[in-house]
């Protein structure tokens, strides 16, 4: 019987973005208690008991050998114009072939299908804040609250079509400053995939000052300004006034919270 402990290793991936939102930098400065209200999630440390077992094998019987899983083949079940429904084939570890559904997009062009936006406002007294987008979405039958994000054309890059949505979505202007890998969104149901780009945009310049967005036919999208540091709770509000939440968003703010960066003042003026 061996006994192991789980830390929290969350923390570490947060240093850029809590720079770009003005975290003060000081090691030895101590933090500061969270200011969200019972939100705040407090992490506790349990032992894990983890219990080896051996069993008996005959020597006439070796273990199986694996092997790397693979695909044999697709066939579609169903197009449309967005979203094609497809049949994998595939071989297991064990060499076993098993079969799954699965939805793919029809408009992918290069390796990469959409981005989402996380966009910080930032200039003048206000605190740092970021921009939310709601509307209808027909597979929920509700109102979602997500980042502002959408499709890459073809030949498009990710920081252009972010730019691009920025703009289209919320009517705000921005520089990007970080984008990340390729994310998957649902990998148990769909191979669509994202990158995420983190913008800086100015309010003091004149473009931010009286922002006007441009959605396309058919996009009927309400924008929120939520300050950085209330960001999780404002999301438990949401969800408590019965709108649904993206959960790439929420476990954004969750991570967020957990890091502890929003445990500081985010000054907003840098």
């Amino acid at each position: 019987m061996h006994r192991h402990w789980r830390p929290s290793s969350l923390a570490r991936t947060w240093s850029t973005l809590g720079a770009r939102i003005g975290r003060p930098q000081q090691a030895s400065e101590p933090a500061a208690a969270s200011p969200l209200h019972a939100t705040t999630l407090k992490i506790s440390f349990r032992p894990v008991v983890v219990i080896q077992t051996h069993r008996a094998m005959s020597t006439d019987t070796p273990a199986p050998e694996l092997q790397e899983p693979h695909i044999l083949r697709k066939s579609v079940i169903a197009s449309a114009n967005w979203v094609s429904l497809k049949k994998i084939e595939w071989v297991d570890p064990r060499g076993v072939t098993r079969s799954w559904e699965t939805a793919e997009r029809t408009t992918r062009s290069g390796d990469c299908d959409a981005v989402a936006i996380l966009a910080l406002l930032k200039g003048g007294p206000k605190p740092t804040e970021t921009v939310l987008t709601l509307q209808y979405r027909p597979p929920v039958d509700k109102l979602c609250v997500e980042l502002p994000a959408g499709l890459i054309d073809k030949g498009e890059t990710a920081e252009k079509a972010a730019v691009r949505e920025l703009k289209e979505e919320t009517g705000y202007h921005g520089n990007v400053v970080r984008t990340t890998g390729i994310q998957v969104n649902d990998p148990g149901l769909t191979n669509a995939n994202m990158k995420l780009c983190i913008l800086d945009v100015d309010r003091s310049l004149p473009e931010n000052m009286h922002p006007v967005a441009t959605p396309e036919d058919g996009e009927f999208i309400d924008r929120r300004l939520v300050p950085v540091r209330e960001l999780l709770a404002k999301l438990e509000a949401f969800q408590q006034e019965g709108l649904a939440v993206d959960a790439r968003l929420m476990h954004l703010a969750i991570g967020m919270n957990l890091s502890g960066f929003l445990t500081d003042t985010v000054d907003g003026s840098s």
